[in-house]
């Protein structure tokens, strides 16, 4: 809350929380890019049974990337809690950087 007193500008902070409990109660995308030819069907696996155990209200995207054409989708299966080990375990499988939470 901001409050104005002639050149001042004094916040008065009402929460405070760490940036991973702000992604599980803020969070409403997930999305994971994918470069087709670098994954299988077992890192494929991995990202289903990581998605399954986090069931939430966060929708997920999938980022597909082949040749230089991309196309993202929706998954109609999934909708996830992206709490702290849903991120780190999907982080293992598709990297670091190709890994959003908005």
């Amino acid at each position: 809350r901001a409050e104005e007193n002639g050149d001042k500008i004094k916040l008065t902070l009402e929460d405070i929380m760490p940036v991973e409990s702000m992604q599980q109660r803020y969070a409403c995308n997930l999305t994971m890019r994918i470069m087709e030819k670098e994954f299988n069907s077992e890192k494929l696996l991995g990202i289903k049974k990581f998605l399954e155990s986090s069931s939430g209200n966060c929708n997920v995207y999938f980022h597909i990337i082949n040749n230089g054409n991309s196309k993202i989708l929706k998954s109609k299966s999934f909708r996830v809690k992206p709490d702290a080990e849903l991120i780190s375990n999907l982080k293992l499988l598709v990297g670091e950087n190709n890994l959003k939470i908005n």
